[in-house]
């Protein structure tokens, strides 16, 4: 047999079972492939701040947030996440901020779909960026204090969904690093850590709900 006829053979042998084998994983992949799912959750959060960073006048805020995720292919999803909070440190000096970021969030499930129901716990971690609007303060200027300022945001962190039926589960703790670019007179820079807690309601699929 010619040389080229058995190379084309080889070839065609070769193409035959790689075709079977991408049709084999693909037929699996549908089967097993969790559904594009969303998570709507509501918290309340605490927030440690500082003045300036490295100074002793440490104070906390406290507030609510609301974020909703969708969950897109294994896992890969995004989030938008909008967080409210006040605080009144020793100064006297009330400051109230809303926070406004956006980005890719990962969610793992520790147990897989299964007819249409929901995984037992989701853990998730995520980076998001986006804006924050500080109001009823006093921020420094050049030319003065004004009462409202704004900056860029970034959010990175994680938390835990703990399911205690189809739909709803426990936000059981979310811990987040939030820095932010207000004026404060010193380095215009906050590094904040943020602890929620609250509820989220989960839909598992949003192309064939059950």
């Amino acid at each position: 047999m010619p040389i080229f006829t058995r190379a084309s053979l080889l070839l065609a042998c070769t193409s035959l079972l790689a075709a079977g084998g991408a049709l084999g994983q693909q037929s699996k992949g549908t089967v097993e492939a969790p559904p594009v799912s969303a998570d709507v959750s509501v918290t309340y959060s605490v927030e440690q701040s500082q003045v300036a960073p490295g100074s002793s006048g440490g104070f906390w805020f406290q507030g609510a947030g609301a974020d909703a995720a969708v969950t897109l292919w294994k896992g890969v999803g995004v989030a938008t996440v909008v967080t409210g909070e006040h605080a009144n440190p020793a100064s006297g000096t009330n400051i109230d901020k809303i926070a406004y970021v956006f980005g890719p969030r990962y969610t793992y499930a520790l147990a897989t779909h299964h007819a249409g129901l929901p995984p037992r716990m989701q853990i998730f971690g995520e980076v998001l960026f986006g804006a924050i609007h500080g109001f009823n303060g006093s921020f420094p200027t050049a030319t003065g204090l004004n009462p409202t300022g704004n900056s860029f945001a970034f959010q990175t962190g994680g938390g835990i969904n703990a399911f205690i039926s189809k739909r709803f589960a426990v936000r059981a703790l979310e811990v987040e690093y939030l820095r932010t670019e207000l004026p404060n007179n010193y380095s215009n820079v906050q590094n904040d850590l943020r602890l929620g807690f609250g509820v989220t309601y989960h839909l598992n699929s949003l192309s064939n709900r059950r």
